[in-house]
């Protein structure tokens, strides 16, 4: 039996709306259809609707705006994937603006605005949907851009905005904000002359938490770096996230995590089988990412590839499942100089992580684990560096 293409089930959709409209005699109407650019299509790149930005945080636009219990007065964008944003929005009673017209689709969203991915490429619409289109959209992992904009054109809906790139991941790893914050001796931090905010011109960040740092940024008007343009998709195929494990079991495979991980939930899952929408879900639950399908930069500020799992206090790696030329089992690769990982990956052939999951690996809690360091690497003490 062959299934109704999306644009015969749009078709069908106009025939049955248009046979439900009245007849009668006299002049036919001829008023044109409303313009699609009156659908407003929520802008989850933006903060909400009566909230300003500050910094990588987005924050009530006035002082009497009433917060819910339930709800935060900030909320750090650069982090927070759109379920995320969405699930704050309901549970806080917030609305999303409208995306603009001239708005520049993000070439590398994996679903349109507000639609859910319950399988690899597969893409579900809200129940509240009643656009013309198909409410399911497949292959969507394999469409280009111009092909996501003849579906807007289509369907009258759009996939998210590009991200406004100062709203992107920041590199905590980093000791000095940006903006032209400079090292000086003894690990102390000096900002520029131009700095104008209420904290003081010198401070000592060696050894902050994620959060200590954002915290002091949020206070005193800095941030740090960008992470760059990393373009990272996540890999929702891979069963487990990032720096975590697979391990076989009589049940099929276990995510175990990393010894350093402090997050939410138990260090020893059961992900096999989850959608990429649980994924995500989870990703927010758990205070995990999965890992990138690709990355543009590698970063080797990690004392092992990716895929491999530290073990030996952090001066040993393994992989089960590397079949390259070199030994499964490696030494003090933290010791290494760059040039010499740089040698080492080629004569190997593995990769190095990308730099937005390592980045995703810093402590956020002050009961994490430090960072221990070997020359000019950070590595952790143990656990696994890649889920893939």
């Amino acid at each position: 039996m062959r299934h109704s293409t999306e644009d015969e089930q749009g078709t069908k959709h106009a025939l049955r709306k248009a046979m439900l409209t009245s007849t009668g005699m006299g002049q036919p109407q001829l008023s044109l259809p409303a313009d699609d650019s009156t659908v407003c299509v929520p802008d989850t790149m933006q903060c909400f609707v009566g909230w300003d930005r500050k910094g990588i945080h987005c924050v009530p636009g006035a002082e009497d705006v009433e917060i819910a219990p339930q709800c935060q007065s900030k909320y750090d964008f650069s982090v927070m994937n759109e379920q995320q944003k969405r699930a704050v929005a309901s549970s806080c009673a917030l609305a999303f603006r409208c995306q603009p017209l001239a708005c520049k689709i993000d070439a590398a969203a994996r679903c349109p605005v507000m639609w859910d991915e319950i399988e690899v490429g597969v893409c579900q619409a809200p129940a509240s949907w009643q656009g013309a289109c198909n409410p399911l959209l497949h292959s969507v992992d394999k469409m280009n851009e111009e092909e996501k904009l003849s579906w807007r054109t289509r369907c009258a809906w759009n996939f998210p905005c590009a991200p406004d790139s100062s709203f992107g991941p920041r590199d905590y790893a980093a000791v000095c904000p940006a903006d032209g914050w400079e090292l000086g001796y003894g690990l102390t931090c000096f900002a520029p002359s131009t700095y104008r905010g209420p904290c003081a011109h010198m401070h000592q960040f060696a050894g902050l938490t994620v959060q200590e740092k954002k915290k002091y940024g949020f206070a005193c008007g800095v941030s740090w770096p960008l992470l760059g343009e990393t373009n990272c998709r996540r890999d929702f195929a891979a069963i487990c996230p990032f720096g975590w494990l697979p391990h076989s079991t009589r049940d099929g495979l276990d995510c175990w995590a990393p010894t350093e991980y402090n997050g939410r939930c138990g260090k020893r899952q059961k992900l096999q089988g989850l959608s990429p929408a649980e994924k995500m879900s989870f990703e927010t639950r758990c205070d995990v990412r999965w890992p990138c399908q690709e990355c543009q930069k590698t970063t080797s500020r990690t004392v092992c590839p990716a895929g491999w799992y530290t073990f030996n206090g952090g001066l040993s790696c393994m992989s089960h499942n590397y079949r390259g030329r070199c030994s499964r089992v490696m030494h003090n690769i933290h010791d290494l100089s760059p040039a010499s990982r740089g040698e080492l990956q080629e004569r190997c052939a593995f990769q190095w992580p990308c730099e937005e999951e390592v980045a995703a690996q810093m402590p956020q809690e002050k009961e994490t684990p430090a960072i221990m360091e070997a020359g000019s690497f950070p590595y952790f003490p143990n656990g696994a560096l890649s889920g893939r």
